[in-house]
């Protein structure tokens, strides 16, 4: 068992954690905004004023690979973006007229949502995940090596 130290209590440090913590690993997670994604989901949308994440705002898709991803590996951030009002459409439903079905068509389903949505259905999984810790309003703002290299 080991116990990571993740800098960014983005999309990608929430899941990192959270995905080692299901694992049987710890996790510390750092990040410098003061507090959580989805305290308050209806301002956070339009007035979270986020520097560092210019792009928090816009709308995000994830595409099939990460979609099965999710329903694998994080069944309840899948659900939990779900409620919150992503929407899943079909990559085919775009044709007027559908193509014909081929193997692996099941995967070709997308989801759309504002990264807020994503990050609520993470940051929600990670404080029910007792392997998890985060610190909200903690930035890292340098690396030392420990003695032995540690």
């Amino acid at each position: 068992m080991a116990h990571l130290l993740v800098i960014g209590g983005g999309v990608a440090g929430l899941a990192t954690a959270l995905l080692a913590a299901r694992r049987g690993h710890t996790a510390e997670v750092f990040e410098r905004d003061t507090r959580a994604p989805g305290t308050a989901l209806d301002r956070d949308f339009f007035g979270w004023r986020r520097p560092g994440v210019p792009q928090a705002a816009q709308p995000h898709v994830l595409l099939g690979a990460a979609r099965r991803l999710l329903r694998a590996e994080l069944p309840d951030v899948h659900a939990e973006m779900l409620r919150l009002g992503a929407r899943e459409r079909h990559e085919l439903d775009w044709f007027e007229v559908r193509p014909p079905a081929r193997p692996g068509d099941e995967d070709l389903v997308m989801i759309q949502a504002r990264r807020i949505v994503l990050e609520s259905a993470l940051a929600g999984a990670v404080r029910a995940e007792p392997g998890v810790v985060v610190r909200y309003g903690e930035p890292v703002v340098g690396l030392t090596r420990g003695e032995g290299g540690e």
